[in-house]
Order: structure tokens, then sequence, then C-alpha cells
């Protein structure tokens, strides 16, 4: 399994090109019509409104030493940055002159939470839940 932090944006791009492919993913066509930059741009915000929703320790959130992928699959901070990325997408007003570019200042952004009431998405939501704890007898 590819590691999602630490790598470049355009290596971040093609993990969630692939997380969103359409074989996979039911939102995939609507992932894939968006720019490649509207996508980095909002995969960029996503993980920083993710990191701060983790109180700023994303990266080592998810760890498959502290988690390993197989006892917690569905504790994915990566695949929650993609959820969050893509409802950026879909709740940007791009018929502004300044489009997804205000997401780097926050102001778009802030609007959707305003308006929506949402922080998170429920799709981004559902892959950060914390994983429960094993308690050996």
């Amino acid at each position: 399994m590819a590691i999602y932090f630490g790598k470049t944006i355009e290596e971040k791009l093609a993990l969630a090109d692939a997380y969103f492919a359409p074989s996979n993913h039911p939102m995939g066509n609507r992932w894939s019509g968006y720019g490649d930059d509207e996508r980095k741009a909002s995969l960029q915000h996503a993980e920083r409104k993710i990191n701060l929703w983790l109180r700023g320790d994303l990266e080592s959130a998810f760890s498959e030493t502290d988690f390993p992928v197989s006892d917690c699959p569905n504790y994915r901070p990566d695949y929650a940055v993609m959820e969050q990325g893509l409802f950026i997408l879909d709740n940007t007003d791009r018929k502004q002159d300044n489009g997804l570019k205000s997401l780097i200042n926050n102001e778009e952004y802030d609007r959707i939470e305003r308006t929506t009431g949402i922080t998170l998405c429920p799709e981004a939501s559902q892959w950060i839940q914390k994983p429960s704890v094993k308690v050996s007898q």
C-alpha cells in the first residue's frame, strides 16, 4: 500500500486519481471531470482541513506501525483527504473569477462551512474514526 503523506502533490494526485477511478468509486467521473490544477488545490486544502481536525497530527495519525491497515481498514486519513477534496470541488463556486484559487486564502471554504454548516463531509469523516483499541486479557 502506498503511503499518502510525505509524497509530492503530483504523487498525491496520482493516488487520488487511482482512488477515484470510475471502476473503484461511484463519484469517479465527477472527480476526473475537474482539471489537474483544481484537483491538486482541493487536495492541498483538504489536507490542511483534516490536519486541523486531527489537531495537527495528520501524518502520524496514519502509520502502518501503529494501526496496520489490515487491522483497521476503515481508518484511512489519506482517503479522508481525497473525499474532502471532492467535497470542496463540488461545493466551490468556480463561476467567480478567483474560482478555486480562493481556497488558498480559505475565503471560499469558509463560505462553504457557513452555508452548509459542514466542516468535514460525511465521506471524509467515515475514514478518520479512531480505531477501537484491542484489550488483551
